[in-house]
């Protein structure tokens, strides 16, 4: 609520607050700002999605329809298909080699009763 008032506001407090300057820097400013709104936002959501991840983790019916369903998964062909679309991104190599270590680290977390 709050923050996405503010993030909603930013850009009209900013053009009261730099009224009168030359337009070169506040544009500047307009870029820094909506850089910040814009990882604002995405931080919120994140918590938002880990907040209700959390729930949804706590409830046994819920864990045991995601680990059938993870189980279900080509994690070889899901693999596959991500390097090949992330080929245009040019990621270094060792990043890409980290996403079956984390497929592994996710699969034991899944399963882990604690």
């Amino acid at each position: 609520g709050e923050i996405r008032t503010f993030s909603d506001m930013l850009r009209q407090w900013m053009e009261v607050a730099l009224k009168g300057l030359p337009e070169s820097p506040q544009e500047a400013k307009y870029k820094v700002a909506e850089g910040f709104v814009n990882g604002l936002r995405r931080q919120t959501s994140l918590t938002k999605l880990a907040q209700v991840a959390r729930g949804e983790l706590r409830n046994s019916n819920s864990l045991e329809q995601l680990k059938q369903d993870w189980e279900a998964v080509d994690l070889k062909s899901a693999y596959a298909q991500a390097l090949y679309a992330a080929q245009p991104l040019k990621i270094p190599q060792e990043y890409s080699n980290l996403l079956p270590q984390f497929l592994e680290e996710f699969s034991a977390l899944l399963h882990d009763d604690t």
